[in-house]
């Protein structure tokens, strides 16, 4: 059963990944004055692989600990804006 989850984490990433792509072409398309020093690249592909790092280390980590409190708080977290978005 642990594969579904893999599987399911996949598959979201995956659209994760191509929505954003899509919105990064949609916006180059809009306004192709993209002409960006050699640093500035650099430095915004370092600062995707930290996050990506980031992420994947957090995942690991939480993946093998006991994280249901995080998990609680989270949904509360989530639950309290429902309310505030019907005002």
């Amino acid at each position: 059963m642990k594969w579904c989850y893999k599987i399911f984490q996949i598959t979201v990433l995956t659209i994760a990944a191509a929505l954003l792509g899509w919105m990064i072409v949609a916006n180059w398309q809009v306004n192709l004055k993209l002409h960006l020093a050699i640093s500035a690249w650099i430095g915004a592909g370092l600062f995707v692989l930290f996050i990506g790092a980031t992420i994947g280390l957090g995942s690991w980590w939480l993946s093998r600990h006991q994280t249901s409190w995080l998990v609680a708080a989270l949904m509360g977290l989530a639950i309290l804006k429902f309310p505030l978005g019907t005002v």
